[in-house]
């Protein structure tokens, strides 16, 4: 499996590389201009050790998370635009949201009762739909979404539903106070409740 693409970088002869905005963990997140269809992206693409023996097993998992993700259409989840899975490299494609994570704006500002009132909303209508469809999303958390700008007004949008951790590799800071207590004993152990324990 190839390293992170450098800026500059052309991927499956389409995706032009802009930023690496982060090249963390097991995955990396890029900005990149799409010039079939001649806007800006984001990819999130797999990374990693491709000769390890769960290195398949994960390429199936994040798939499946994004075509999951890219069955919900609704205002407050981030749109899934493609997936790809050539050329030895594992990503998915998905729209550029202007804004902090929900976890970066709390830190920086004060949210009054009627933000949070709207947040909230927002965020639980996403859920039942995604819910719905029988669709999970697991780690939900205020890094999980974004306050895309939208003039002077904020829409939240969810990010990352489905994807699978280790229980022993977890942040004790960004995750663990998320996750309901079933999660805590196994990650995979989520269920509809988990997701509504972890809003709330």
């Amino acid at each position: 499996m190839p390293s992170v693409p450098v800026i500059g970088d052309t991927l499956v002869y389409r995706y032009y590389i802009e930023e690496i905005l982060d090249a963390e963990g097991e995955t990396a997140v890029l900005k990149c201009f799409d010039s079939r269809l001649d806007v800006p992206q984001v990819i999130k693409m797999l990374i990693g050790d491709h000769l390890a023996p769960d290195w398949n097993a994960r390429c199936k998992r994040f798939v499946e998370a994004f075509r999951c993700q890219a069955r919900l259409t609704h205002p407050n989840i981030v749109r899934v635009a493609n997936i790809e899975t050539r050329d030895e490299w594992v990503f998915s494609v998905m729209e550029e949201l202007q804004g902090m994570t929900l976890e970066q704006y709390a830190d920086i500002h004060q949210l009054m009762p009627k933000d949070v009132i709207a947040l909230f909303i927002g965020i639980m209508d996403a859920l039942s739909l995604a819910h719905h469809h029988e669709i999970l999303h697991m780690g939900l958390s205020p890094r999980n979404v974004i306050l895309n700008e939208q003039g002077n007004r904020f829409s939240p949008r969810i990010i990352n539903f489905g994807v699978i951790r280790q229980s022993e590799k977890l942040n004790p800071i960004s995750h663990l106070p998320y996750l309901a207590p079933e999660q805590l004993l196994e990650y995979e152990n989520a269920m509809e409740a988990s997701d509504v324990y972890a809003i709330c």
